[in-house]
């Protein structure tokens, strides 16, 4: 038997219904794609935005600073972009994010108000939160009509952007004369131990030492390996190490050091000397140690505040 014959226009037919039922169920389940579709046909309006409106001077500052990473143009999770009005109307895969009827019930209300490690919480948890004042911001001009072009002063009760601080314009060339003594020193023990010393801010030649993260492996002889860089020690975190009372020699060497943090060491009275030697010294942790009250005291006497187990039967509590 032969086959059904098929006409020309029957079979385009069927393709073109096969292929319109292929997009249909891609933008069902990609609905951010329909809009986007729908705007590049003109059939639906491309949103627009102007310099001085709410959006653009109060919203997209927000979005940039807390969502952008995650929600650009190159990387844009969930297929949800956050980086243009237009994006974030459309939505991402799983629907629209913004319901200017019910502004609580906007999904990018919702996630911003979920706790932090929550799954579903925006911005991720080793992300900087937004401020509540933020979420005001987002939830007032949703309740508005979430406009591109509404002025910033129609929206009322919208709390007061947060001044910026800017940072003063660093001199990278007097810094690296600064640094240029023990430049190589330095550079040498960051290759040894990533993230050892860093330096206390981008203007200066000051260091911390970071080594609480290493445990018991760092020990005497390793912060002996430092003793060269020990003069420009501000901050120190010797904390669950295993510095014992054999680096008091080395620790008075640190004679611009301003804090100390010896948690759970092996450390005892007998290096307490060794610090009441350094006079820029203001903070030392001393929690988990077996130094007495009576030392501990030796230091507050010289304006050092001390944190430590009080020790004495009248004051067990903690400072």
């Amino acid at each position: 038997m032969d086959a059904p014959y098929l006409s020309a226009a029957t079979y385009f037919s069927i393709v073109t219904v096969l292929s319109l039922a292929i997009i249909a169920l891609a933008l069902f389940r990609d609905p951010a794609d329909f809009h986007l579709i729908m705007q590049l046909a003109h059939l639906e309006r491309h949103p627009h935005t102007a310099a001085d409106g709410f959006y653009a001077l109060r919203v997209a500052p927000i979005l940039q600073e807390h969502c952008a990473s995650c929600h650009r143009s190159v990387r844009h999770k969930g297929k949800l972009r956050l980086d243009s009005l237009a994006a974030l109307l459309r939505g991402g895969r799983h629907g629209t994010i913004i319901d200017i009827d019910h502004p609580d019930k906007s999904d990018v209300i919702r996630r911003v108000n979920l706790p932090r490690g929550n799954d579903e919480a925006m911005p991720p948890e080793d992300k900087q939160p937004l401020s509540a004042d933020d979420v005001t911001v987002l939830r007032l001009w949703i309740a508005a009509g979430a406009s591109g072009t509404q002025a910033e002063s129609a929206i009322a009760g919208a709390p007061k952007p947060a001044s910026r601080v800017e940072l003063p314009d660093v001199d990278e060339t007097a810094v690296a004369r600064l640094r240029e003594p023990l430049a190589e020193q330095v550079a040498d023990a960051q290759r040894r131990v990533p993230g050892l010393l860093i330096y206390a801010s981008r203007g200066s030649s000051d260091l911390e030492l970071h080594a609480g993260s290493l445990g018991r492996s760092f020990d005497d002889a390793s912060l002996k390996q430092v003793t060269r860089l020990a003069s420009r020690l501000v901050w120190v975190d010797l904390s669950r190490t295993g510095i014992t009372d054999a680096s008091a020699s080395t620790i008075m060497l640190m004679v611009n050091l301003r804090e100390m943090r010896l948690t759970d060491t092996r450390v005892t009275d007998a290096l307490i000397d060794s610090l009441l030697s350094l006079h820029s010294l203001r903070s030392v942790t001393l929690l988990g140690t077996a130094t007495t009250d009576v030392a501990n005291n030796r230091l507050r006497s010289q304006g050092i505040k001390v944190y430590a187990f009080d020790q004495s039967p009248a004051n067990a509590s903690h400072e």
